[in-house]
């Protein structure tokens, strides 16, 4: 936490930071406006080491496919975990938001002299009004350390800038150039699956690494119920263990899937119907004075993947209002005819 105020902000003394070798920061900060309590984003940030400008960032715009970018523009694994927006001084390497301006070694420093550095973050609203955080940060040397980084044998090495695949026993994970966003150091385990699972659990890596773009998951089921093969699916469990159905197709045996998030998955079944309520519509029911007919359909599980609407043998134009589970359709005066059934 920061202490000051009215623009000037700065970490206590007694707070020392030391850091060893290459390093970024991030920060979480918001902007107000006069006579209003709404904290909205603020304009630009940049970051300052010893004066020198290293990174900036400025939201001027920026276009629709680039906006699941922002995944990498915060920290993304503490949103997850504690719910806290902090924006990065530092670009990932495949990071492609075009928001940000002005840029030197992505926005990383060497803090590898043993000395005092003085560093400040200023964040502006589109006013040009200023606020700046400074510290000190006091640097040191890996020789003075004798620090060896250990990385653990079972993960495996996935650069970000290219493709990448993982095989075990009855899974598959494909990863294809610029899904990720750094280099990644990949986890995989799985577990006995319990009764009503149809495979083992397996946990592909973990949900605090995001992907910009879907990566292939395949998984060989363990046992296939007689006439279900149809019905069988991938399932991702949540953190609340509710399920959540993924398209699945087969394909060598094993169910496919294009996937955005890593997760805990296993393969399942969905053998329950859509359910219809006709919403009033009894048989006989008079609609003289309706300019509408409203169906709703749903589904709890893997959802309503097609829906065809007939009036006395024709097709009708039913509009789906999938927010609502709803199905609206409007009279049309060359269809249905007033004083008909």
């Amino acid at each position: 936490n920061v202490s000051g105020g009215q623009g000037n902000y700065y970490i206590p003394a007694e707070n020392e930071i030391r850091i060893i070798g290459l390093a970024g920061f991030g920060i979480k900060s918001f902007d107000l406006l006069n006579d209003s309590y709404n904290k909205c984003a603020v304009y630009s940030i940049e970051l300052l080491i010893d004066s020198s400008s290293v990174f900036k960032y400025v939201m001027d715009a920026f276009s629709f496919n680039e906006s699941r970018y922002v995944n990498s523009h915060i920290d993304y694994e503490t949103s997850l975990r504690e719910n806290i927006y902090s924006e990065r001084a530092f670009v990932l390497p495949n990071d492609k938001l075009r928001a940000y301006k002005k840029v030197t070694n992505r926005g990383l420093f060497n803090f590898s002299d043993d000395k005092m550095y003085h560093a400040e973050i200023l964040v502006k609203d589109i006013h040009d009004n200023k606020s700046t955080l400074s510290f000190d940060i006091k640097g040191q040397s890996e020789k003075s350390q004798g620090i060896a980084e250990e990385i653990d044998k079972d993960l495996k090495l996935m650069p970000f800038n290219r493709s990448n695949k993982f095989i075990s026993e009855n899974i598959s994970v494909s990863i294809p150039s610029g899904a990720l966003y750094d280099t990644l150091y990949f986890s995989y385990k799985k577990s006995t699956g319990t009764k009503e699972m149809l495979s083992d659990l397996h946990f592909v890596h973990n949900k605090f690494s995001p992907v910009q773009k879907a990566y292939t998951l395949s998984i060989k089921p363990s046992d296939i119920p007689i006439g279900k093969e149809s019905k069988m699916l991938i399932v991702q469990v949540g953190d609340d263990q509710k399920n959540s159905a993924i398209n699945s197709i087969w394909s060598d045996g094993y169910l496919t899937a294009e996937v955005l998030a890593f997760g805990n998955f296993y393969i399942g079944i969905d053998s329950v119907s859509p359910i219809i309520s006709a919403n009033g519509l009894v048989p006989g029911v008079n609609l003289t004075g309706k300019k509408d007919i409203r169906i709703m359909i749903s589904d709890d599980f893997s959802g309503i993947k097609s829906y065809e609407p007939y009036i006395d043998g024709n097709w009708a134009l039913f509009e789906y209002d999938q927010k609502n589970n709803l199905l609206v359709y409007r009279f049309d005066e060359q269809g249905i005819l007033k004083g008909r059934k």
